[in-house]
Order: structure tokens, then C-alpha cells, then sequence
């Protein structure tokens, strides 16, 4: 491709250019460590998202989901087109073009393609991320078993680039990006070897979530812009007492102590009156985590429960801050 004047750009010679190398010129918070906070305006970064392989030259940030080399890291924090990014990376004289969003300017909010459920995307991936032994290891410390798991169709990211492109050739990329399976880079929205919770209704899976088993955060990961549905809807009609906990493991836990739980994921912020009016002939217990986030959880939750009519029970554990930690401690002290 050629730039300005008709002068060929040697587009290797650019990505080349080491992305720390590229950030000092640019004035951007990065160092070289393997996970960091994202250092694009329009991202705040809470928890640090942000990977970069230096070996490779390539980046990617889990949380706004931008990835790359080198030049798109440019033309994404400098707001250029990647030819602009191109030239700047080659010390070229830059085109006279407005940026799309300078640094210092306020963040505006990416146009993201519409997303839609897709339950046939979501059990095709299923079926080619089967539990493999370090997420029934990981499992295992936290004291569930294999027979739980499978219960609950729990799997694992295996290989990211061969499950991605074996669904691209059977479903195409526009379908693939519309379910939200990728993120804005389109890589797997799931880091590797991560553990699959699958949202089941119906028998259908309508969302899926992962858990790293791995120090890296964030810990737990949903679907590109799908909306979160409550996890084990479909125990609802045959219980006749449901603990309302905070997520998948406390479910699982729960299961493994006998008893039925539905799991809120996090930043769950409401019970749809459908869900509600499907409640209301149950015993409920809430059990939420004893930290802030759960006693915010549980007063949301309650009042959405008393607001549609439903007698609600909040407990409190004996032991540990969740319920897998209490399951853990109630079987040490079994052993």
C-alpha cells in the first residue's frame, strides 16, 4: 500500500516496531509485564486486562477487546486510521487528517455491532470444550466432584485458535461476532484453558461464562454484549426450595451439599417478573457472599422478591466468605 506522495509503506518494517518502544514515544502507561491495566482512554480499566506478548509484538485487552501489533495499538490510542498509524510508526510525514479520537480528548463510546443469542454457536463450542484434568484438578481442590460437573455440562477452553476456526468454517464470521463469542479483536472472548458454565433454559443454552483457573483476572468472563441469565434455570420447577447464591461454583457447591441453587452472575442487576412469578410458590433462602458486593446483592434481591410477592429467607453462612468455601471446610472437617 502506498502513502502520501505515492511512496510504497513498508507495513513489516512497522509492525517491527516493539509496542513498548511505540508506547514510550506515545506517553503511554505500559511496562512489560504479561498482564497490566488497559492504557486506552475510553477503557477504564478496573482490573488489569490488558496482555502483551513481547516476544510476539502482539497485545490484547480481554476487557474493551482491542488486540493486535503494534499498529493497531497505535491508530487505536492515537484514534488514526492503521495507515496513519503506519507512517507515524516509520517517522513518515503524517497525512493532514483529523483523528478520529486524540488522547486528550474525552472517550467516545465504540459502535458495536448488534448482538443476538445464538443457542446453536453457543452448543457447537460446548461440544468442542470438553473438561480436561487440570479443570477437574482445579475443581477438585474446591471440593466438586467429576459427577457434579458433568451434571452440569461444565467444560474448558482447549486450544482458543482451533475451536475458533472450527466454528468460523461452520458458521461464518458475521454469525460468529453477532453471537458474541469474540470480542472486538475477534479472538475468543475466553482466555485459555478457562472452565465453561453454560446458562441453560430449556435445555437450550442461552449464555455461557467462564472462570479462570489461572492468577489472571478478571476471573470470570461472560459473552460479548449478550445479556446474563440466572445459571440453572431449569432446576426451578422440580424444587420446592432454591438457595439464590452469587454465581456457578456456589452453585455446584450447593449441589454437592444436597441441596438446589440458582446462581446470579455478577453485575446481575435484576429478576426479571417472569423469573419472580416462577419463584413464588418456593421456599427461598438468598445466600450471599459475606462481603459488601453480597449484602448489596441481597438487598437488591430481596426487595425485587418482596416487590413481586415472595417470601424470602436470608442466611448467613457459619464458615468461609462463600459457599464453596464453607463446602470445603464442612468436608475437611468430615476427613
Amino acid at each position: 500500500m502506498k502513502g502520501a506522495g505515492g511512496r510504497q509503506l513498508d507495513w513489516s518494517a512497522a509492525r517491527a516496531v516493539p509496542i513498548l518502544t511505540a508506547a514510550r514515544r506515545l506517553n503511554a502507561q505500559l511496562s512489560a509485564k504479561r498482564l497490566q491495566r488497559c492504557p486506552f482512554v475510553d477503557h477504564r480499566d478496573g482490573n488489569p486486562s490488558f496482555s502483551l506478548d513481547t516476544g510476539k509484538n502482539l497485545f490484547n485487552c480481554f476487557g474493551c477487546g482491542r488486540g493486535g501489533s503494534v499498529i493497531e495499538f497505535v491508530a487505536a490510542y492515537r484514534g488514526v486510521e492503521k495507515i496513519d498509524a503506519c507512517r507515524w510508526l516509520l517517522r513518515l510525514p503524517e497525512r493532514d487528517v483529523p483523528p478520529r479520537l486524540p488522547s486528550n480528548r474525552a472517550p467516545i463510546k465504540p459502535q458495536r455491532p448488534s448482538k443476538i443469542t445464538d443457542a446453536e454457536i453457543y452448543a457447537a463450542f460446548l461440544s468442542q470444550s470438553p473438561l480436561e484434568k487440570s479443570g477437574a484438578a482445579y475443581l477438585a481442590r474446591r471440593c466438586i466432584s467429576i459427577r457434579t460437573a458433568a451434571t452440569f455440562g461444565v467444560g474448558q477452553v482447549g486450544d482458543p485458535k482451533k475451536t475458533l476456526n472450527h466454528l468460523l468454517e461452520q458458521f461464518g464470521v458475521s454469525r460468529i461476532r453477532r453471537s458474541g463469542l469474540t470480542n472486538q479483536a475477534d479472538y475468543l472472548c475466553f482466555p485459555p484453558q478457562a472452565l465453561i458454565f453454560a446458562h441453560f433454559s430449556k435445555g437450550v443454552p442461552l449464555f455461557l461464562q467462564s472462570r479462570r483457573i489461572d492468577p489472571g483476572t478478571p476471573r470470570w468472563m461472560g459473552l460479548n454484549g449478550i445479556g446474563k441469565i440466572p445459571f440453572n434455570l431449569d432446576a426451578i420447577e422440580s424444587a420446592s426450595e432454591i438457595y439464590l447464591v452469587e454465581g456457578a461454583i456456589d452453585v455446584l457447591s450447593a449441589h454437592e451439599l444436597g441441596r438446589v441453587a440458582l446462581g446470579l452472575p455478577g453485575a446481575f442487576t435484576s429478576l426479571s417478573s417472569e423469573l419472580c412469578k416462577r419463584l413464588s410458590d418456593k421456599t427461598i433462602y438468598l445466600l450471599p457472599d459475606d462481603d459488601e458486593a453480597g449484602a448489596q446483592m441481597a438487598e437488591r434481591t430481596r426487595n425485587v422478591l418482596l416487590n413481586h410477592g415472595v417470601q424470602v429467607h436470608i442466611q448467613k453462612l457459619s464458615t468461609g466468605s462463600d459457599l464453596n468455601e464453607y463446602l470445603i471446610a464442612h468436608r475437611s472437617k468430615d476427613a
